[in-house]
């Protein structure tokens, strides 16, 4: 078993901060609590993620961008192999019992979705995958991450691991500058709400919360093309139901009311003819290949689309977090790792795989390639907090995210 404890590196600058202020005499007991306090206080606030390798078995633990512990793991064995992509810990239980595998013992579990995946204790860790899909964490170890980690903290489950480094880039979020400004930037929200074909779908009458965004930026799904196609269909009153992306009955009586009226074939089915007089009637362009999803408190908050320029490039999957918060600014840490991008979507937009069947790409390449309108940076900032991160991924929304999560971004 391989377990190591990094400590804090606050130990070096303790030693020649105590030189420097207390020479010639030593440093007393209270100069030293105080002087390991300060550089508690420097990374206390920085983002816990923990980044696990399939193909190392092996998990690296990070606060900001050091590392604070690692571990070798165990993954799920052949034909329950661990699900690889970002995501966040939904609840920790100290001892938990398996409600799959004969009530099984898990402790210090630390479940990453609902179906049944998490990262636990376990007496057996080999040096190979050995689950039934969990991460097997070793004695000990399994104590120390528990408390190294809080719900909420990402995690990263990729072949190759995942560490981070420090990005800057305009199209990455800043906190309003200014309670104030913040104050009353909040106050326009229900308006944007409320503005008839804005194209932002919100959740109305709640507080806003302090806790942190979550935000996921990937391709329009074709649920959402329905839910465009509804949005104009109530724009031109022919359609009075949810604005849902899901084509029912009453879309489709919706849609053969349409082509009635423009005297086209009333077949219910949305063609390229229909879908082109709808956006004609409506003034509306085409909608653009990219959709921004916000979520806080495991609750959707709104999304809206989102224009990424030379749609058939892959985006690739990469995780943003903000670093050293402060209510003015923040810096942002950025992993990015390998993800394959499903058939269905490769073929919707004409993604250019090359031979790889798993995709890298620049950070600073996605992020450019993104333009993201005003009132919708505006909107997320003005509710931005510290810890809040910003996943990117072709791969739309997946199963597993939904109820009582976190966006799950699933890159196989």
């Amino acid at each position: 078993m391989t377990v190591r404890i990094h400590l804090p590196g606050f130990f070096a600058s303790l030693a020649m901060s105590a030189s420097i202020l207390v020479q010639p005499a030593m440093a007393t007991e209270s100069d030293l609590k105080e002087l390991k306090a300060d550089a508690a206080d420097a990374t206390g606030n920085d983002p816990v993620i923990v980044a696990v390798s399939i193909d190392q078995q092996h998990l690296r633990v990070f606060r900001g961008l050091q590392q604070v512990a690692d571990s070798n793991i165990s993954s799920g064995k052949p034909g329950y192999d661990t699900p690889r992509g970002i995501f966040s810990i939904l609840e920790k239980k100290k001892m938990h019992r398996s409600n799959i595998y004969e009530n099984a013992p898990m402790p210090f579990m630390q479940r990453l979705t609902w179906s049944g995946i998490a990262l636990h204790e376990s007496g057996s860790v080999p040096a190979r995958p050995a689950s039934h899909g969990c991460v097997r964490l070793p004695r000990g170890f399994s104590k120390e991450l528990f408390g190294l980690t809080s719900r909420g903290n990402h995690v990263i489950i990729t072949p190759e691991g995942a560490e981070p480094r420090q990005i800057a880039h305009m199209n990455l979020f800043q906190p309003v500058s200014g309670r104030l400004a913040l104050n009353e930037f909040r106050s326009t929200i229900s308006d944007i709400d409320q503005e008839p074909g804005s194209g932002i779908i919100a959740r109305d009458g709640k507080e806003v919360s302090d806790a942190p965004l979550r935000i996921y930026l990937t391709r329009q799904t074709q649920r959402d093309s329905i839910r465009d196609v509804q949005e104009m269909l109530q724009i031109l009153r022919f359609y009075g139901g949810a604005l849902d992306g899901l084509y029912g009955r009453g879309s489709i009586a919706a849609v053969k009311r349409f082509q009635e009226y423009e005297g086209l074939a009333k077949t219910g089915t949305l063609t390229g003819e229909t879908i082109e007089r709808l956006h004609a009637m409506t003034g509306r362009p085409l909608p653009p290949a990219g959709r921004i999803y916000v979520r806080q408190d495991h609750e959707p908050v709104f999304d809206a689309p989102v224009e990424i320029r030379n749609p058939e490039q892959p985006l690739g999957s990469h995780l943003f977090v903000t670093y050293r918060f402060e209510e003015s600014q923040t810096q942002w840490l950025a992993y990015s790792v390998s993800s394959e991008i499903r058939p269905s979507i490769a073929k919707q937009d004409e993604i250019e795989l090359g031979d790889n069947s798993r995709v890298r790409t620049s950070p600073e390449a996605v992020l450019a390639r993104l333009v993201i309108p005003p009132q919708v940076r505006g909107r997320i900032q003005a509710l931005l907090t510290s810890g809040s991160s910003f996943a990117i991924s072709d791969n739309g929304i997946g199963t597993e995210t939904g109820k009582g999560t976190d966006f799950i971004v699933q890159t196989r």
